[in-house]
């Protein structure tokens, strides 16, 4: 009898070591997806400054400060009426600007490997950007403010499963753009 129930406490024992090692592995992979989304949110945000100044300044509602010596423009002053203030980003320069931020944010090479100093455990694989898609209000689509959608593959190892592609989509509105601004961030 006595060995039954040293059998049943080596499986109790057992299933806990692996259910602890599984609940660290769930915690891993979440700072994982929170990590790399925010860097990809933040390189989505960046890329609000490639704004298409021409179609910005026939707007309505917009006023563009230039200095008087140089023609730079120095302040664009955009109203607070929601329905006045949409943005237009120049796609190719705002695809750009992203692009040179994921590979800052997630720590990636040229080649978009993780360096040795990436947060990103899989360094033998590359992070692959599927997609960046641009809409700007009166492109033909349902929807009526910029918005930025990104899919990414980021590497990762599953333990017991081995090496996978965690797969992510991010949309940044302009209305996530205004409220980061608004807050100061």
């Amino acid at each position: 009898m006595k060995i039954v129930w040293l059998y049943i406490g080596t499986v109790f024992i057992v299933f806990f070591i692996f259910a602890f090692l599984g609940l660290i592995e769930l915690i891993e992979l979440r700072v994982l997806d929170n990590r790399a989304r925010d860097g990809v949110v933040s390189a989505a945000i960046s890329s609000f400054t490639a704004m298409d100044i021409e179609t910005a300044a026939n707007r309505k509602g917009t006023t563009i400060l230039t200095d008087a010596d140089t023609g730079e423009i120095t302040e664009v002053l955009v109203s607070s009426d929601e329905e006045e203030r949409f943005i237009v980003l120049n796609k190719p320069e705002a695809i750009e600007i992203i692009t040179q931020h994921i590979i800052y944010n997630l720590d990636l090479d040229d080649t978009f490997y993780p360096k040795d100093s990436s947060f990103i455990k899989v360094k033998d694989e590359p992070v692959i950007i599927e997609k960046i898609e641009i809409v700007n209000p009166g492109d033909p689509s349902f929807i009526d403010q910029t918005t930025i959608i990104i899919d990414i593959l980021i590497p990762v190892e599953v333990m017991f499963v081995g090496k996978r592609q965690k797969e992510m989509q991010i949309t940044v509105t302009a209305e996530t753009f205004y409220s980061i601004y608004q807050r100061g961030y």
